[in-house]
C-alpha cells in the first residue's frame, strides 16, 4: 500500500491477514475491477474499524463477512440495485461502504431504502475514499 494511505489507516484497529484462501475465495467471486490498493488492504487485514478523521467512523468487514453479505440485498427487495456494488464496511450504523462495480468508484449509500438517487461517490479509488473520510472533501478531477 501507498504511503499515503498507511497514514490515513494508522489510527484504526487492524486485524490480523486472513487465510490466504478466504482471500483466494474472495477475489474469485468478484466480478469487476478492483482498486490494486484496496486489494492490499485486503491481503494485509482481515478488517479494521476506527477513526478516519475527526468525525468519519468506519468499520472494514471481515473477508468472511465481505463473502457472506455481497450482495447485501436478495433482488425482489431493492430490485437487484445492489449487485451493481461490493460492499465492505459501513458506518457503524446505517450507511454502507462499497465499491460501484461499473466504474470502480468508491460509495456510501444507505441500507435502508437504498436507492441509486441516495449513493454518494466519495472517491475514484481507496486512496481518495480514505482522504475524504479523513478531510470531508472529495477531491476535484483537473482536466
Amino acid at each position: 500500500m501507498a504511503a499515503k494511505i498507511d497514514e490515513l489507516l494508522k489510527k484504526l484497529n487492524k486485524k490480523a491477514k486472513a487465510e490466504d484462501s478466504l482471500i483466494t475465495n474472495l477475489i474469485n467471486k468478484m466480478d469487476f475491477n478492483i482498486d490494486p490498493d484496496y486489494l492490499d488492504f485486503l491481503k494485509s487485514y482481515d478488517g479494521a474499524e476506527g477513526f478516519v478523521g475527526e468525525d468519519s467512523y468506519i468499520l472494514f468487514w471481515s473477508v468472511q463477512e465481505i463473502i457472506n453479505l455481497n450482495p447485501y440485498y436478495e433482488e425482489d427487495v431493492d430490485d437487484g440495485y445492489s449487485k451493481g456494488f461490493f460492499f465492505f464496511g459501513s458506518n457503524g450504523s446505517d450507511t454502507g461502504y462499497g465499491i460501484r462495480k461499473s466504474d470502480g468508484a468508491f460509495i456510501e449509500v444507505p441500507f435502508i431504502d437504498m436507492s441509486e438517487e441516495d449513493t454518494t461517490e466519495l472517491g475514484k479509488n481507496f486512496a481518495e475514499f480514505l482522504e475524504y473520510l479523513a478531510t470531508g472533501n472529495l477531491k476535484e478531477d483537473i482536466g
